[in-house]
């Protein structure tokens, strides 16, 4: 997918649980978008980030050791996005990869 668009639109044709390879496939679209990309488009980010919130709830059952890594650097990835000072809500940022991190 080739901008956030495309993702928000995939996020929301999908079950609010979605499977973790389907979350994965979100995690990795997300981290190939150009970081100004997301900073311009930071609402349609949060509603995207917020449904993997509310889907990794029940998603998290399914990290196992080949999975694993991809949450890890999914969580890492939106911890460094806090960093960014043109980023809003900051702290939503840092509270989501402590949620991944600590569902490995």
């Amino acid at each position: 997918m080739k901008n956030l668009k495309d993702i928000f639109d995939l996020v929301m044709s999908s079950p609010t649980i979605m499977r973790l390879d389907k979350e994965i496939l979100i995690f990795k679209n997300l981290m190939s978008l150009n970081e100004e990309h997301l900073l311009k488009e930071q609402e349609l980010l949060y509603k995207v980030l917020d449904r993997l919130y509310e889907s990794h709830i029940q998603a998290y059952m399914e990290v196992n050791d080949e999975n694993k890594q991809m949450v890890y650097e999914f969580a890492d990835w939106l911890g460094k996005l806090a960093l960014k000072k043109e980023m809003k809500d900051t702290d939503f940022l840092i509270a989501l990869s402590k949620h991944f991190e600590t569902t490995v």
